[in-house]
């Protein structure tokens, strides 16, 4: 989120985030969370670079990522496996559902 009044964005933040191997495996031999963290120094580096633009910074976490390096303390988490289940317009896939 920026600053009141701030017209800068950031374009293409994913570009800044890569994938490292936990353990041993080939990148290619990848099969799930388990063997990769995800590498955020170069997002942090350039969010760093105009922090004076913005007011806070809200990333999605679920329990089954690593991260190479910890997260910001400052970041505030946005949790989705929190997020409370909805159910989509015409989807009565939970109308039985105890």
């Amino acid at each position: 989120e920026y600053k009141e009044d701030e017209e800068y964005q950031f374009g293409r933040l994913h570009d800044y985030v890569k994938l490292a191997p936990a353990g041993s495996k080939e990148e290619k031999a990848w099969a799930s969370p388990d063997d990769y963290k995800v590498d955020l120094s170069k997002l942090i580096a350039r969010l760093d670079t105009q922090s004076g633009r913005i007011k806070n910074i809200r990333y999605a976490r679920s329990s089954d990522i690593q991260f190479f390096t910890p997260v910001p303390t400052e970041w505030q988490v946005f949790d989705i496996e929190s997020l409370p289940e909805k159910s989509f317009e015409g989807d009565n896939s939970n109308e039985n559902a105890c």
